[in-house]
């Protein structure tokens, strides 16, 4: 996957092939899931885009010889992870505090791929807020979670000042730690390749001496693989390998 070499396995028993006909090979490979990490890299910075290559050979024993049938496969694999953590319809908060209710108008969300590395992955947010009223930020949380699996939490202080009466942009950095994304695989394998992805912002404003922490952004969303469906494949998932059953050969 992307030249990373992240699954193996021979066919220890002879098949038969039967004359005039056709003979399908199964074979079982194991996947390691401690590259993960190194493939999810490679997947981003090709604007999340995988070229899978499933290549063998065959041995065929002919009685006084045997011949080696190379075999080889390619095909890819797209998703549009970040086109899905934009938010685009705007959308009313309403903060209770004990003086008055605070209302805010999220306007949008714009989200982009950040620094990537083989320890984490950064996401940049660009939040759109119009606000009618003078509102100091100190800081804001966030969590991602895909699965269920906690992929990314932090937080970040003093992202700015909402003036009153304004359209107001802040800039937010989330991170997700690479070295959760084995288990994260694990998960989205057992669910057929399907990943539901919670991502969650929590703004903290000042009104006088008093602070209140309000959801500002509550973004869900699903993106799915087909990694080895299209090839008759099967996945059992483990927590650090996967075995893969794969229809990958016909004679």
């Amino acid at each position: 996957m992307n030249d990373i070499r992240m699954a193996y396995g021979t066919l220890k028993e002879s098949v038969s092939l039967s004359p005039r006909a056709e003979t399908n090979i199964r074979v079982v490979s194991l996947l390691d899931n401690r590259k993960i990490p190194e493939w999810w890299v490679k997947h981003l910075k090709r604007h999340e885009l995988t070229e899978v290559r499933l290549v063998g050979r065959v041995l065929v024993n002919l009685k006084v010889t045997t011949i080696s049938i190379p075999f080889e496969q390619i095909f890819t694999v797209k998703t549009d992870i970040i086109e899905r953590m934009c938010v685009k319809e705007p959308r009313e908060i309403e903060i209770p505090t004990p003086i008055r209710p605070i209302k805010l108008i999220l306007k949008s969300v714009t989200s982009l791929w950040g620094k990537i590395t083989s320890e984490r992955t950064e996401i940049i947010h660009k939040i759109v807020i119009y606000n009618p009223n003078p509102i100091p930020i100190p800081r804001m949380e966030y969590r991602i979670v895909a699965n269920g699996v906690l992929i990314g939490k932090g937080t970040l202080y003093g992202p700015g000042m909402l003036k009153p009466l304004s359209e107001e942009t802040i800039w937010l950095t989330t991170v997700i730690n690479n070295y959760m994304l084995d288990e994260w695989w694990v998960s989205h394998i057992k669910n057929g390749e399907k990943t539901e992805v919670l991502i969650k912002m929590w703004a903290v404003i000042k009104v006088g001496r008093m602070e209140f922490r309000f959801l500002l952004v509550d973004m869900r969303m699903t993106f799915t693989t087909n990694l080895l469906g299209r090839r008759g494949g099967i996945f059992y998932p483990h927590s650090t390998s996967t075995l893969l059953s794969a229809c990958c050969l016909q004679l």
